[in-house]
């Protein structure tokens, strides 16, 4: 006789019913039971309805006035973190560009050298 072929909807009854029942996280043999189907149909149904269970279980709504002292907070943060960034690279900042004015101001008095000793 052939072996039941288990369905995402069965596998999912069934392991709902184990934590029903009392079992934290049933296990593939305790669903296979249920079941009737093989270690690999089995297993990875099992695997899907764990995921989507630990999904749902972080997915939590938070009162308007939570979320939106939460949002100010995070805002608050960022706008310190971003200030704090720009400190940071500000006296390197400067510094590169006095140095980049420095070069250039060779470069011409190079490139005015260069043309005295052409006109030589």
């Amino acid at each position: 006789m052939a072996r039941q072929l288990a369905t995402p909807e069965a596998v999912f009854a069934a392991a709902d019913a184990l934590v029903a029942e009392g079992i934290a996280e049933p296990s593939v043999k305790q669903v296979q039971e249920r079941t009737g189907g093989s270690y690999s149909t089995v297993k990875p149904l099992l695997e899907g309805w764990a995921a989507k269970r630990r999904s749902e279980a972080s997915t939590v709504v938070l009162p308007p006035e939570i979320e939106a002292r939460g949002r100010e907070f995070v805002q608050g943060l960022y706008a310190h973190a971003v200030r704090a960034a720009n400190a940071a690279v500000a006296e390197p900042l400067a510094q590169a560009q006095d140095a980049q004015k420095k070069a250039e101001g060779r470069l011409a008095g190079a490139e005015a050298e260069v043309q005295r000793l052409e006109a030589v």
